[in-house]
């Protein structure tokens, strides 16, 4: 199955829920950090240097934020009413993903419905989660399949126990 195939997100909206083109995408950010990304950065905005590609999606009008561990995670849900092209989806993921550590996350990671906002999915030990990629400083950007076109492929146990690790700090 491509990843075109693959990327599909429960969607709510005054309809009800549906089933549709889109993406998860999740940020964890520590206690000393306040999660105020929806202030410091308009997903509006046309500040080349957030590079949230806002032309390409709809974002959910709520970002959730969830209290877990030692931190905050906020979940981000982008809806496509079509696909684009391969190297603006490859860009799009990357460029999301490194723009929410810019804001104080110290991992972030993104997938469709099998994903989750649990750290402790991201553990492989414990069953793990589907994870299409992750982006921190220290590990840097992880992405087995970055194409719409390529077959899709979850990151592995290894790429998930760095992963992990970062948020923890332990080693697997």
């Amino acid at each position: 199955m491509t990843v075109a195939n693959s990327m599909e997100i429960a969607w709510k909206d005054e309809n009800g829920t549906e089933i549709v083109k889109g993406i998860y995408f999740y940020a964890y950010f520590p206690k000393t950090v306040t999660p105020d990304i929806i202030n410091k950065h308009s997903f509006n905005s046309s500040d080349p240097s957030v590079y949230f590609h806002i032309d390409l999606f709809t974002i959910s009008e709520d970002a959730a934020f969830t209290e877990v561990h030692s931190g905050t995670i906020m979940v981000l849900s982008a809806r496509f009413d079509a696909w684009p092209d391969n190297l603006r989806w490859r860009a799009f993921v990357k460029d999301t993903l490194h723009t929410l550590t810019e804001c104080g996350a110290l991992l972030t990671w993104c997938g469709n419905e099998l994903s989750s906002y649990s750290p402790d999915s991201l553990n492989p030990h414990l069953g793990g989660a589907d994870v299409y990629a992750a982006y921190s400083p220290k590990i840097g950007y992880l992405c087995r399949s970055p194409l719409l076109t390529d077959t899709y492929e979850p990151l592995s146990d290894n790429e998930m126990s760095r992963i992990y690790s970062t948020l923890f700090e332990e080693d697997l």
